[in-house]
């Protein structure tokens, strides 16, 4: 048996424009944010974490709550177990 060593491919993201903390929109912040999670074999995000955000403390928060509405390709694991560990996405925010 050969093990593929990659991630599973986003399905879609569940972003939308409300996503956006309305206090950062009304003080005319942009910035970005890299947040880290694990994958399981259905494709759901868990352990959402931020790692860095700029502006500090602005993003953090909104981008992780982000991370639990993406989906990415399910992918067969005996047990169910995680299907990619520590993944990592940088959304921009602005």
């Amino acid at each position: 048996m050969r093990l593929h060593r990659r991630a599973p491919a986003i399905r879609r993201t569940g972003v939308s424009s409300t996503d956006y903390p309305m206090e950062a929109a009304r003080m005319g912040f942009e910035g970005w944010t890299r947040v880290e999670f694990d994958v399981d074999s259905a494709g759901r995000t868990r352990q959402q974490r931020a790692l860095i955000s700029y502006p500090p403390f602005v993003f953090s928060d909104a981008a992780s709550a982000m991370a639990k509405d993406f989906v990415y390709e399910s992918s067969y694991r005996p047990g169910g177990d995680t299907a990619c560990a520590g993944a990592r996405r940088t959304s921009p925010s602005g």
